[in-house]
């Protein structure tokens, strides 16, 4: 089935994207930072120009959580660089005053400002990328294209092909090498699958299963009409924002069309870094029950069943930490049923990598080999990431719920 998707999935992505003759519509591209020095410059470089061919208007934020990490006015500050780009006229620079600011915060913040800015702002695009995107020229012309053709659509959604942009040296700096091949897998079988089922004119049966489906989209590569993300907010306060707004939206019964070119996302060259990453990301499926909570979730058995389908991908997420093990007892494990089966889904898993790299892998030959040989290592340390958070979060709650109590004892 996975396979299948897959298959889906580069068929969308090889069509042609239209090119009708449309006004080209206010349109905001945001861009979160907090401690981006070392990768602020060639950031820049490449968003003024990006936005440039768009005529579109770039919008850098940052908040005062930047000041409990960086000194400001040091050379690591994000906001001084910020402020000096908006002073040469390359972006419009927003700051936030909240050192509790997260991703969303920050994003919803220029929402309000691109409000008061953009006229009409009710025609108004914005766009959120991370620092490390790179999508590919013809985006904006994509999202433009897309949301006049879905002219009744709110969200759009661009998936990423996910890097590591240098060449790996080290056998970690392959394993992490590896892990861009994990994220390209699933974003081939699971997300773009997704989202495509979500298109309003998907076909009946595919829609009626995304209706019940915790399709997600992610928070860079995210298109919305301005007038909709006012009413919709991302949710503030949030470390992993994108899976809860995602929740929001599937509980909606919220029509996405992705577009068919992707964006290029750095993953990062050390495993323990990947690592810690995968640790904090682990909490945005495991949180669905919260999410659940939020007054934007209409009531409903839509409601229940994305808490089961978040919370089954979370034991899928957990049970990734027997890769190495199944494909060790595979190869040289006692003959009988269970080797049988394990081979049977190791052949499976295989042919959706070669697939995957196929389509979204890029480098020499050698080093794509590399990729899926080192594959089973780092799905094994993503799972074990997932295992981490969960060990964290049982460890947390108690120490929370005994602080709560002193506190209101004292009080």
């Amino acid at each position: 089935m996975a396979l299948g998707n897959q298959l889906r999935a580069r068929a969308y992505i090889r069509q042609a994207i239209d090119r009708p003759a449309i006004p080209p519509v206010p349109m905001v591209v945001i861009v979160p930072l907090l401690d981006e020095s070392d990768v602020f410059d060639d950031s820049l470089h490449y968003f003024k120009e990006f936005v440039a061919r768009a005529q579109a208007e770039l919008y850098f934020v940052t908040s005062d959580r930047e000041f409990t990490i960086n000194q400001p006015g040091s050379a690591r500050d994000t906001v001084r660089l910020a402020a000096r780009a908006a002073a040469q006229g390359y972006v419009v620079h927003i700051h936030l005053s909240d050192a509790a600011a997260h991703k969303s915060d920050q994003v919803n913040f220029a929402a309000s400002v691109a409000a008061r800015q953009q006229r009409p702002a009710d025609d108004c695009l914005v766009v959120v990328y991370d620092v490390d995107s790179r999508p590919e020229a013809g985006s904006l012309h994509a999202f433009r294209s897309a949301a006049a053709k879905y002219r009744w659509v709110n969200v759009f959604h661009q998936s990423a092909r996910f890097e590591m942009r240098m060449t790996p040296q080290t056998f970690d700096e392959r394993i992490a090498d590896a892990g861009a091949l994990r994220a390209n897998r699933f974003v081939l079988s699971m997300e773009l699958p997704r989202l495509l089922a979500r298109r309003p004119d998907a076909g009946r049966l595919r829609s009626l299963l995304a209706r019940w489906t915790y399709g997600k989209v992610t928070g860079h590569g995210l298109c919305v009409r301005l007038p909709f993300l006012l009413q919709v907010p991302l949710p503030a306060r949030r470390p992993v924002e994108d899976m809860h707004w995602s929740f929001v939206l599937a509980a909606r019964g919220e029509p996405v069309v992705p577009i068919s070119c992707f964006d290029r996302s750095d993953v990062p060259d050390r495993t323990i870094q990947q690592f810690f990453q995968m640790e904090r990301w682990f909490l945005g499926p495991a949180r669905a029950v919260t999410y659940a909570r939020d007054p934007l979730v209409p009531p409903g058995p839509p409601r229940v069943v994305l808490i089961l389908g978040a919370l089954a991908e979370s034991a899928e997420w957990l049970s990734a930490v027997f890769a190495v093990p199944v494909v060790v007892y595979s190869a040289v494990g006692k003959s009988g049923p269970l080797r049988t089966l394990f081979r049977v889904l190791s052949v499976i898993v295989l042919a959706e990598l070669v697939t995957a790299e196929a389509i979204l892998g890029e480098g020499h030959l050698a080093r794509r080999l590399q990729r899926i040989a080192l594959y089973p290592f780092a799905v094994t340390g993503f799972g074990a990431a997932g295992w981490l958070s969960l060990i964290n979060r049982a460890i947390a709650r108690p120490q929370h719920h005994k602080t709560e109590h002193t506190f209101e004892a004292g009080g």
